[in-house]
């Protein structure tokens, strides 16, 4: 994958999308094999297609072609809002997000911590 932004062989999970702000957080929990927790939010979502729980996590901007037939909004209508296509894959699929912007954070936070994204309180 070209301009990958994340690259994990963990587990995540959908783990909260909120649609007022149009947010999507993917997390990976700390385990016995992971000693710290990832999370990925994605800001202005207007679209994606994923399964709620995902083995791996391969995250590039700007793949349009790798998503293909998925993508069902037209791209003159996502250049015009700004949104960029996000592929997204692991190990058992291939989807994707069109959004306006990602951000990845690891840290040590525990399961049920607040997570590290502001807009998201008690995530």
């Amino acid at each position: 994958m070209q301009n990958l932004i994340i690259g994990s062989d963990r587990q995540f999970q959908i783990w909260k999308y909120t649609v007022g702000h149009r947010q999507l957080l993917l997390r990976s929990v700390k385990s016995a094999d992971s000693p710290t927790r990832v999370d990925v939010l994605f800001k202005g979502v207007s679209q994606f297609q994923l399964p709620t729980v995902l083995k791996g996590l391969f995250v590039a901007e700007g793949a349009g072609d790798e998503v293909g037939e998925l993508f069902s909004l037209r791209r003159s209508e996502a250049e015009k809002k700004d949104l960029k296509t996000f592929a997204v894959r692991g190990t058992d699929f291939k989807g994707y997000v069109v959004a306006l912007l990602v951000f990845t954070r690891e840290d040590q936070g525990e399961y049920y911590d607040p997570g590290p994204f502001p807009s998201l309180k008690g995530l």
